[in-house]
This record gives structure tokens, C-alpha cells and sequence, in this order.
């Protein structure tokens, strides 16, 4: 695996904290310095008390050893080439002690403005925390913190999974099917342990035996990290990213685990039963979303077939255009990366022909028309494109469906981080202001 890079463990800690502790773990240190300052100066003069007085510095000191060493221990990690996310564990713990400080100084600062207890308005807040994580129990690697965006940024800045979340509930659902016992199971290498506890038959890497197996199970972990080995990567790659799964784990919308079938014939999730010329035929395609943000991929596996032999050899144009017209995003080659030239395809059999179409970054935002269709690459003419019906298409070419370009985060979400974060502030500042208020008057 290449080094993620020396942001890794930061942008780690902040989508692995939660809107509680990120923002009360600043305030802890915070917390513990005003007090200090505060204890020290209402002790001057006061010699019999000084001991009670320091108390506060005490505590400050004490957090403030324990932030330098989770600095340290980041800053040494980060040095490494291989990274983890699980061994920031130990900085999180250091996080949740001052977020905890924070917290009781922030409450005790604005009880008397909600008119609660301070330990009752913190157990409301813990609660709040407790109704956003304990859904994803017990795979509590899913959760990334709402106040930077959730798992659709998070996701954008590093791979997601750290402990094969899924792959026990793919296993469950291999083993429940008939026959399961006789089964033989293919894995990438590492989830081969994870998912063995969970299925009763045999659980082999796919570097020894391939697509000759019942099942193949993936793991996002390691399709997002190991691209490039030859074990899976590959298969993954030119495959089965592209296909269908009978079975999928996801959380939040997220995919985690996917359970394929190599024997069984493929499927189709959207029929379109569109033709073009007099031979092919498109029997219809899959689309793995229809909501995506800018600089998002796009991934399309179309699936023909031809109904009588093909006199040519050619080629597939994909476009993705905007509400005027406009070209935002194309693919052109022959089917199948150019492996599977029209000409050489088999009456009847189904080609799965996959594509990848890359929108740009500034892609505006809106509703774009996805659509396909065949060209003579000497020519550069169209194939006839007809619809189910048996009517001409215009401009030759099938639009398969709408696709929507959106924020990855939509801007309700961003409010209310900004919300939380201003009644925080606000809080932390209001004995102050109160103060300056009553001085006036």
C-alpha cells in the first residue's frame, strides 16, 4: 500500500471524533488555562489558600501533558510509511479525556442561561452523542464525524474500513443459503480470517483458486487499498466493480461488502431493450449511482447482445451532457476496453461491457442526460438507435437515464454544523458578556 501521506492520522482524528468530542476537546485545554489564570489571580495575596488555588493550574498541567503526548505520538506515527488508522487509538483517548473537561466547563458556564444543572445539561449532550453513534453499533468504524461533512467527505480523503466492517454479515448471508456446507468461498488475502468465522465451508484466497469458486466475497477495505495486487486486484478492477452483486453490505449509503456468484448470469438491474442497426441489441445496464458530486466517477456496464451476425467492427460513444447540450464528460472505444470487437461477438451471448466516466471538478451543478450509442470508426457515422417500440431515436443514441451533479455534502448539513458550533461559542463567552453587561448598567 502507498503512504497515504503525513495528513493521514489528522484527517484520521477528525472524522473519527464526533461532534461532541472534536469541539469540546479544543475547549478542555482551553478550559484548563482560564481557570488557572483565573485561580491565580483571585489567590494573590490570599497566602493561606494558595494551596487550594493552584488546584486549577494543577489540572491545566495535567491536560497539557497529556495533548503534548498525543502530539508526539502523532507527529511520530505520521513519520512512518505504513499507516493505520487504529493506531491512533491511544490519541483518541486523550481526545475524549479533554472533550470530558471541556464539556463540564462549558455546561458549568451557561446553566444558569438554560436553567439547568451543569451535569444534567452534559448527560442531555452525551445523549445526543450516544443517539448519533450507538446506530452503528457494533460497527462503529462506519461512523465519521457530521460536523466535517459525514462519510460522503470523509470518503473523499481517505479509504473507508479499518476492521473488514461487513464481511460478517457477508459471510452470515453465504452461509445461509442451501447447500451452503459444500460450498467453497473466495476472498481477498486478510478477510480470509475475518470472514471464516462466519462460513461453514471453505474459505480460499482468490489467488489460489480464482473465479472457480461458488462465491466470491469483497471487502471495501481491501479493493480501495490493494488495487494493485495481483491477488484481487485485477479480478476487482476489470470485473466485478462493474458488476452486479446478488448481496451488498452497506452503511450510511456506503458500500462495504459485496457477494458475487461467478457461475450465475449476470444481472441486469435496468432493462432498456433498445437496438441499434439491425444486429445489437442493448439489453440494458447498470449504473452504480444516479447522484454523484463533482470530480465523482461514474461507473457503467452496458450489456448487449447480438441478435444476427455483425458485418463491422464498432465503436461505443458514452455522453454525459448537461440541461444545454453541452458534452460534460465522454468515453469512446470498442467494447469491452477494445477486447471484444463487435464483429467477433456470439448470436445471443451478452457482453458486459464496463466504462468509467470521470466528471470534471467544476462540473456545474444540475441535472445531466446519460446516453450511448454505436459509430463506424472510419466513418464516424451513427448506428440506427431504436427504441423498444420500434422508433427511431433522435441523434441515434439511447439516453439511458437522468443524472443529478450535487454538493457531496448537501448545505443543510453545513448549517447546522455552523449552528452547533456558534452556540458553543456562544456559551463559552456569555458569563462574559453577561459581566460587561451588568458593569454597564
Amino acid at each position: 500500500m502507498q503512504d497515504p501521506g503525513p495528513r493521514f492520522y489528522l484527517d484520521i482524528l477528525l472524522f473519527r471524533t464526533t461532534f461532541l468530542t472534536l469541539p469540546f476537546a479544543l475547549l478542555g485545554l482551553v478550559w484548563g488555562r482560564l481557570s488557572s489564570r483565573s485561580a491565580e489571580a483571585s489567590g494573590r495575596g490570599l497566602s493561606g489558600r494558595q494551596t487550594e488555588k493552584s488546584a486549577p493550574r494543577e489540572e491545566w498541567l495535567s491536560l497539557l501533558l497529556l495533548a503534548g503526548f498525543a502530539l508526539f505520538y502523532l507527529a511520530q506515527m505520521s513519520l512512518g510509511r505504513w499507516k493505520d488508522g487504529r493506531y491512533m487509538l491511544p490519541v483518541l483517548l486523550v481526545l475524549d479525556v479533554l472533550a470530558a473537561s471541556g464539556l463540564l466547563w462549558w455546561a458549568d458556564r451557561v446553566q444558569r442561561l438554560m436553567r439547568l444543572s451543569a451535569f444534567l445539561l452534559a448527560g442531555l449532550l452525551l445523549a445526543a452523542q450516544a443517539a448519533v453513534v450507538l446506530p452503528h453499533h457494533p460497527y462503529y468504524g462506519t461512523h465519521y464525524n457530521a460536523l466535517l461533512g459525514g462519510p460522503r467527505t470523509a470518503l473523499r480523503i481517505f479509504p473507508p474500513a479499518d476492521f473488514g466492517e461487513g464481511l460478517d454479515l457477508a459471510g452470515r448471508y453465504v452461509d445461509s443459503r442451501p447447500g451452503a456446507e459444500d460450498f467453497v468461498v473466495g476472498t481477498q488475502f486478510l478477510a480470509n480470517e475475518m470472514l471464516a468465522q462466519h462460513v461453514r465451508a471453505p474459505v480460499l484466497d482468490i489467488s489460489q483458486v480464482g473465479e472457480d469458486v461458488d462465491y466470491l466475497v469483497f471487502g471495501v477495505q481491501y479493493t480501495t487499498r490493494g488495487r494493485e495486487y495481483p491477488r484481487w486486484g485485477a479480478l476487482w478492477e476489470q470485473t466485478y466493480k462493474f458488476r452486479e452483486p446478488e448481496f451488498v453490505v452497506s452503511f450510511d449509503g456506503i458500500p462495504y461488502a459485496w457477494v458475487h456468484r461467478p457461475d450465475a448470469e449476470p444481472l441486469i438491474p435496468r432493462q432498456t431493450n433498445a437496438r441499434l442497426g439491425k444486429a445489437i441489441r442493448l439489453v440494458g445496464y447498470r449504473l452504480t449511482q444516479d447522484e454523484v458530486a463533482p470530480g465523482d466517477t461514474l461507473l457503467l456496464t452496458l450489456y448487449w447482445q447480438a441478435r444476427a451476425p455483425i458485418g463491422g467492427n464498432y465503436t461505443v460513444f458514452v455522453h454525459l451532457q448537461g440541461a444545454d447540450g453541452r458534452l460534460a464528460a465522454q468515453q469512446d472505444n470498442p467494447p469491452v476496453r477494445g477486447t471484444r470487437p463487435t464483429g467477433g461477438w456470439e448470436i445471443g451471448a451478452i457482453v458486459e461491457d464496463p466504462y468509467e466516466i470521470a466528471l470534471p471538478p467544476d462540473a456545474p451543478f444540475g441535472d445531466y442526460r446519460l446516453s450511448v450509442g454505436m459509430y463506424d470508426p472510419a466513418t464516424l457515422e451513427r448506428l440506427p438507435a431504436f427504441a423498444a417500440d420500434g422508433g427511431r431515436l433522435p441523434e441515434d443514441r439511447v439516453t439511458l437515464t437522468t443524472v443529478r451533479v450535487r454538493p457531496a455534502v448537501p448545505w443543510w448539513r453545513w448549517v447546522l454544523s455552523g449552528a452547533w458550533l456558534t452556540v458553543i461559542a456562544a456559551g463559552s463567552v456569555w458569563p462574559w458578556v453577561r459581566r460587561q453587561i451588568r458593569r454597564r448598567t
